[in-house]
């Protein structure tokens, strides 16, 4: 239960924070420049990652949990990527309710291990994390709406055949689910592959 809960609310922040690189490889250390449609493709890449690993559907996906009080839960979740590698969340979720509310603290770090999927182009990327990504996200759920706000940092390193590069996200986020019309409002600042972001996406759930 509570893996299922933090890997769908770091999923919707970690995409939000890819979806704001935008088609812009400013920033992005390799040796020579990605272009526009090399780095939307290794960002889509990403993206099918968290998506798919994240999921409820995720092939070879397993959690264990231990508590260490009535409100503090260890998670750790590996999943395989859509090409081979895995990805792995572990951390410590706290947690409260009220008669009307639930919040949720959780303090996560991710890693990809030639974690791989393919891009919008069939491209292959290759995914490595030095450091671990640090998430830290607090979730208050209601009848009417979820709230997510959150921060995210660390490097990724990506390979795709010869190439090779990395990319920094400093951001932080504010994901807002609303029951009654199905959407997210989420707003995404700081710093992604060296690139300042200050983004305000409404998205429309299916």
């Amino acid at each position: 239960m509570w893996s299922k809960r933090m890997l769908s609310s770091i999923a919707l922040c970690s995409v939000a924070a890819l979806a704001a690189c935008g088609g812009d490889s400013k920033g992005v250390t390799q040796p020579s420049p990605l272009s526009s449609a090399d780095f939307t493709s290794m960002t889509d890449a990403l993206a099918a990652i968290l998506g798919t690993s994240t999921g409820g559907s995720a092939q070879g996906a397993t959690a264990s949990e231990s508590r260490s009080g009535a409100a503090d839960v260890h998670v750790s979740v590996d999943a395989q990527c859509p090409v081979g590698g895995t990805i792995s969340f572990v951390g410590i979720v706290s947690a409260s309710s009220s008669s009307s509310t639930s919040a949720s603290h959780y303090a996560v770090t991710a890693d990809f291990r030639d974690c791989a999927a393919r891009g919008d182009n069939g491209e292959v990327w290759t995914f490595n994390t030095s450091p671990s990504i640090a998430l830290v996200l607090d979730v208050t759920r209601s009848s009417e709406s979820t709230l997510a706000d959150g921060s995210e940092s660390g490097t990724v390193t990506w390979s795709n055949g010869t190439r090779t590069g990395s990319c920094t996200i400093d951001v932080t986020s504010s994901a807002l689910y609303t029951m009654s019309n199905r959407s997210y409002d989420i707003l995404v600042s700081g710093t992604v592959c060296g690139t300042p972001v200050d983004k305000h996406t409404v998205v429309q759930a299916s």
